[in-house]
């Protein structure tokens, strides 16, 4: 048992200074790193993937999900600022599509206005849980 510690603690150690000391941090969520400055968000307009809702511009629809969704100022989701928040949509509440599809980190995402706001809101999380639906 204690030589297998010994390796592990051996392999840990060779990969700290293989990497110069700057080992990535260990979690759910991968590192932010900003983009050079004047760069554009790497955004792509996708058409809209089988089993999407493929909703239409002006179309009414509502936040499906059990809880509040948050209502983003880009689409995407990981390694956003806090300030890419723009609210959280409550259950229930109903908007109506702006714009979009967008793919952005694996999901399909919507512009979408809930009354005086406007935002991207993905159309499933990451889990396949359905967000937006029809009313």
């Amino acid at each position: 048992m204690t030589f297998f510690l010994l390796i592990i603690a051996c392999l840990a150690g060779l990969a700290l200074v293989m990497s110069g000391g700057r080992l990535p941090a260990l979690g759910n969520e991968a590192s932010w790193t900003p983009p050079p400055a004047g760069a554009p968000a790497a955004v792509a307009s996708v058409a809209a993937p089988a089993g999407s809702g493929a909703f239409a511009l002006g179309e009414a629809v509502r936040n499906a999900n059990a809880g509040p969704v948050n209502l983003r100022r880009s689409a995407g989701y990981q390694n956003k600022p806090a300030g890419d928040v723009i609210a959280a949509v409550p259950a229930g509440q109903m908007g109506e599509i702006s714009g979009g599809p967008q793919e952005a980190d694996g999901l399909v995402w919507w512009r979408v206005r809930f009354g005086d706001l406007e935002g991207w809101m993905a159309e499933r999380s990451s889990q396949g849980v359905t967000l937006l639906d029809r009313p």
